[in-house]
């Protein structure tokens, strides 16, 4: 059973679309996972670009700032990356590690985006017939 199986028998609804070349889940949980002061109820569930840059696991946490995002961007601009247009309701500011992990700020939740653009969380939409792409023979540590 793969990952995405795994989540979602904890899961009511996964929906699936490819963005940047790769298929992405957004698998919303039966029940919230509660992480100390806060619970997580949507997780973006995505392949990573390949296996010798970015290692399987964690990609990014994402914190929700609200409306002071843009405040937070502007105070902290000397130690941010920079910020990704990614959609019209989605433009984090982020902070980007040497290992290619990083952590992002957004304006709204992850679910809020996704309503936001039109997405709709009923039952299981996955994408079907993707196929990872050939590793790059010019990439360092190949496949």
């Amino acid at each position: 059973m793969d990952r995405r199986q795994t989540l979602e028998r904890y899961a009511v609804a996964n929906v699936e679309n490819v963005w940047n070349g790769r298929p992405i889940s957004k698998i919303l949980l039966r029940e919230p996972l509660v992480l100390g002061g806060g619970a997580v109820s949507l997780i973006e569930l995505i392949p990573p670009f390949h296996q010798s840059i970015y290692r399987m696991g964690l990609e990014h946490i994402g914190v929700v700032l609200g409306a002071e995002v843009d405040k937070f961007g502007r105070a902290h601009r000397a130690v941010l990356t920079g910020q990704q247009f990614q959609s019209p309701v989605c433009e984090p500011y982020y902070v980007r590690f040497n290992d290619y992990t990083g952590v992002k700020f957004y304006r709204y939740t992850l679910q809020e985006v996704c309503e936001r653009e039109g997405q709709v969380f009923e039952g299981f939409v996955h994408v079907r017939g993707w196929v990872p792409p050939p590793p790059d023979p010019a990439l360092k540590g190949g496949a």
